[in-house]
């Protein structure tokens, strides 16, 4: 919390809560006034989250979570405008076709502008997201990934920002590399709200936590609406 609380952070995607079904714990509401989850019941080894600070003017209208912890879907109004909130925390076995499957059910649910926070466990370009320009992910599998990225017109707000640009959040002992496994994606029309993206350095997890930076909330609210 408190890393949080220093970031400023005013809507938090957090993966590997690690809380279980009727126990997680009593969440401070300040700064945050909202908390969601999902979680597995039967562990704790999983769970995703998304806080929303209490200086965002969120209007609750309808969720959806999985049964494992690893995806959870917010939708309701910020500042007048329609927004869906994703956290996606995706499994290391067979990741794309989990990914694909995630992308359907989110493209269902969704209304206006949307915000995904993702731990991807994947590269999403091989040569720029990871140091040995390798993935274990075969290219055939990471072209149906990009066309559903392209068909929900989703991008990703750290290479939109720094297209030429190598930085990772997360270090993979068996392949021996850095790579970018952590991402905030937004839709492209809502890209144009964003002025910076960073990568930060690691403190209490092995990610890196990944931050995007809106403009001023009088130009956002202008581009919104």
């Amino acid at each position: 919390m408190l890393i949080l609380k220093k970031l400023r952070s005013q809507i938090v995607f957090l993966q590997e809560t690690h809380f279980r079904q009727r126990k997680t714990p009593h969440l401070p509401r300040r700064p945050f006034a909202h908390w969601y989850h999902s979680v597995q019941p039967s562990s704790a080894s999983k769970g995703v989250a998304i806080a929303i600070n209490q200086s965002i003017p969120f209007t609750f209208s309808q969720q959806y979570s999985d049964n494992e912890g690893r995806l959870l879907l917010e939708k309701g109004l910020i500042a007048g405008s329609k927004f869906t909130l994703a956290n996606f925390y995706v499994p290391n076995k067979s990741p794309v076709h989990w990914l694909l499957h995630a992308l359907d059910t989110l493209k269902l649910f969704a209304e206006g502008h949307v915000l995904l926070g993702a731990d991807l466990n994947l590269v999403l370009n091989p040569v720029m997201d990871s140091s040995n320009a390798k993935s274990h992910i075969s290219q055939t599998l990471l072209g149906k990934l990009h066309r559903k990225l392209h068909e929900l017109r989703l991008v990703d707000i750290w290479h939109s920002l720094h297209p030429t640009d190598k930085d990772f959040s997360f270090y993979s002992v068996p392949h021996n590399s850095y790579q970018r496994l952590d991402h905030v994606l937004t839709t492209a029309p809502l890209l144009p709200c964003f002025r910076s993206a960073e990568i930060g350095t690691i403190s209490i997890s092995d990610h890196v936590p990944c931050t995007v930076i809106s403009k001023e909330r009088v130009d956002l609210e202008t581009k919104l609406n």
